[in-house]
């Protein structure tokens, strides 16, 4: 049996196996996607995806209004005292803060909160009138808004940048 199929060249077997797997309704796939083994695919891949992604409802915290108010008002009370960044980051806990102007040497003369807490996203958005005093002693008001986090850590960054 063995030397009839010796003198057949490879197109013709791949020919062959091909019209046998059309005869079996199995035309262009592969011999081993049978479709139980297609079946058992699929179960095994969703049951990794449910344990990798979980099957709780867990997403990012969100911010406390309250709580990112008085953080944002005790953070510009200190700026406006003299304090520096640095200073701030070694609170307990922590409070990390990205204001270019303050990291700059600009002076806080006074603030006011303008627009009352929302929340946006998972931060608190709040709206200030800041007067600052850059190195050259010119005074000059800003309005900017912060984005407030209070959870997991406490972060104050200007929305515009």
């Amino acid at each position: 049996m063995s030397t009839a199929f010796n003198d057949l060249s490879d197109s013709q077997v791949s020919r062959c196996c091909a019209s046998i797997r059309r005869q079996n309704g199995q035309a262009g796939a592969p011999q081993w996607m049978t479709p139980m083994k297609v079946l058992a695919s699929w179960s095994i891949a969703s049951l990794v995806l449910c344990l990798v992604i979980g099957c709780g409802r867990r997403g990012v915290p969100v911010s406390d209004l309250e709580q990112a108010t008085q953080l944002l008002s005790v953070t510009l009370q200190a700026w406006q005292s003299g304090a520096t960044v640095e200073e701030q980051r070694q609170k307990t806990p922590p409070v990390y803060v990205a204001e270019e102007m303050w990291l700059s040497g600009t002076k806080l003369d006074r603030f006011e909160i303008t627009q009352p807490a929302e929340l946006f996203g998972s931060n608190v958005r709040l709206g200030v009138r800041l007067t600052c005093v850059d190195q050259g002693g010119s005074k000059r008001d800003r309005e900017v808004a912060y984005l407030v986090t209070t959870s997991p850590a406490l972060t104050i960054a200007r929305e515009d940048r």
